[in-house]
């Protein structure tokens, strides 16, 4: 088990910085900086994309939530009416 988690972390530890290299060597030119704005501000946009449709499906639970404890409300008083 420790040489599977050994080779897991050597495996991590190589990726980032291969990736470290790679955002170096990106970043290093003008073009390449240009590039790493555009993907930057689309990684953001997609987050922000995501964490609206998250948004809007806890509000729309909320809103049905709402909707049932008024309806449970309103069949306790027509009950307790009878």
């Amino acid at each position: 088990m420790n040489e599977i988690t050994s080779t897991t972390v050597e495996t991590t530890a190589v990726a980032a910085e291969a990736s470290s290299n790679a955002i170096s060597t990106l970043l290093s030119s003008k073009t390449g900086r240009y590039t790493a704005v555009a993907v930057g501000i689309a990684v953001a946009g997609y987050a922000v994309y995501k964490g609206g449709k998250k948004i809007r499906a806890v509000l729309a639970a909320r809103k049905a939530a709402k909707a049932t404890t008024e309806a449970a409300t309103i069949l306790a008083e027509v009950v307790k009416a009878d």
